[in-house]
């Protein structure tokens, strides 16, 4: 099985950032910017790609994976669109991940109230 960060860089290469860390902390500092990149580009077609690649990987509920989707993708959206536009922002996101990022999105809006 072909990681996540294997299938992010060969379909994303110019997106693809350069690191020397641990195949593990690679893996969530990749997903982490590639979940940035689609905050600040959220509704074009790159970032609609990257977000139908992440939901064809998190379908196959590898465990540590899903995790890292979760812990650090879905973090960076989360915490850079917030709320406002929740429905817009659905609508981008493949609707098996909807449950995802909502779970996400409150986790992120609970932590900044804290």
């Amino acid at each position: 099985m072909e990681s996540i960060k294997h299938k992010l860089k060969s379909q994303f290469r110019e997106l693809y950032p350069s690191s020397n860390m641990s195949d593990r902390m690679e893996t969530y500092m990749v997903l982490h910017h590639f979940g940035s990149y689609c905050a600040q580009n959220f509704g074009n077609d790159k970032s609609k790609s990257i977000l139908k690649l992440i939901n064809d990987v998190y379908q196959q509920k590898s465990l540590f994976e899903n995790n890292a989707i979760e812990n650090e993708f879905f973090y960076a959206i989360a915490s850079q669109l917030g709320n406002n536009d929740l429905l817009v922002h659905l609508n981008s996101i493949p609707k098996n991940l909807w449950s995802v990022y909502i779970k996400v999105l409150v986790q992120t809006q609970i932590n900044k109230e804290q």
